[in-house]
């Protein structure tokens, strides 16, 4: 169910990653994917679940495969997980997306790592849909990812963890294990269509959307040289001032946001090129090395001189 890019999946007697949510499936369906991280899964005509968890040597970028699935909901315990480059499911978040039978380009960070994904079968589109409206779950017949950008995401909280160890607790049996896995992933889609209710009724619901659009422009123009809040603004038919409402409460503002994806954008450039500091800075718009230097110590707490001491990384191959 998933296929990393570049990458060949390595020996089956490889140690494997044990203890997780779905430990009635790791006796007999355990598989080790790359080094560090391992996988289990199940399929039936009712659901798909995947369980990703480890520590990733460095980034990988891999697609998931849910096979005749319309609608995905991911739950991230640990680590980031990025999807289609535009959607990045934090620690301690989760979120569902409407999609088809193709894959779905997906890419995490080195370090540790622990997903969990549920699949809905494309099959039964019309039951679900009736009965979880606010899904806006649609047949899909275009193999393509859809109203990916539009993923509202929540926190994990108390009643999600709850199920999450009543799953823990389930026993590895011939019958009756897909049965209570599908009746604890029931429970947490309820949860799932009731935050979303509760998401439609408040005034941010549209201040979530413009910050995804938002941060989908930056991943795509950072590289920009007039790239600013204002031209952001303008870009998206918004007002700076509404702008900036979506980027409150989060972690960075717009211009930190720009910043902060040019500082790792710096640090694939050391990993990858025989660029000087000097020229990457140039690059990415800096007039001054040495103050992307002390932008990129704060964020890495290493210097860039450290990074390249490291040696040179392969970019991965499409």
């Amino acid at each position: 169910m998933i296929d990393f890019v570049g990458h060949q999946k390595i020996s089956k007697t490889c140690p494997v990653q044990k203890g997780g949510y779905l430990s009635c499936l790791e006796e007999t369906g355990i598989v080790p994917l790359t080094e560090g991280l391992s996988a289990v899964s199940l399929t039936n005509e009712r659901l798909s679940v995947l369980e990703l968890r480890g520590q990733a040597t460095q980034k990988r970028e891999f697609h998931l495969h849910m096979e005749d699935c319309c609608f995905l909901l991911m739950f991230q315990l640990r680590g980031n997980l990025f999807l289609g480059g535009s959607v990045c499911v934090g620690t301690d978040h989760y979120g569902g997306c409407n999609t088809s039978a193709c894959p779905l380009y997906c890419r995490i960070d080195a370090g540790k790592i622990w997903s969990v994904v549920f699949g809905l079968p494309n099959r039964r589109v019309e039951e679900i849909q009736h009965e979880w409206p606010l899904f806006g779950i649609q047949a899909q017949t275009d193999n393509r990812v859809t109203a990916l950008d539009n993923t509202i995401l929540h926190n994990i909280g108390y009643r999600q963890r709850q199920i999450f160890d009543k799953i823990q607790q389930i026993q590895n049996r011939p019958y009756s294990t897909a049965l209570k896995l599908e009746y604890q992933f029931m429970r947490l889609l309820e949860l799932y269509h009731a935050d979303l209710s509760d998401a439609s009724k408040s005034e941010d619901i549209e201040n979530i959307l413009l910050y995804r659009r938002a941060i989908d422009y930056i991943l795509k123009h950072y590289m920009d040289a007039d790239i600013d809040r204002n031209t952001i603004a303008d870009k998206l038919a918004v007002s700076v001032r509404t702008l900036y409402r979506a980027f409150e409460g989060k972690a960075n503002n717009v211009t930190q946001s720009i910043r902060l994806i040019r500082i790792h954008k710096a640090r694939e450039l050391l990993r990858t090129t025989d660029s000087t500091f000097d020229d990457i800075a140039f690059q990415l718009h800096y007039m001054d090395a040495k103050h992307l230097a002390k932008l990129y110590i704060k964020q890495f707490g290493y210097s860039p001189k450290a990074e390249r001491r490291k040696g040179p990384e392969r970019p991965m191959e499409g």
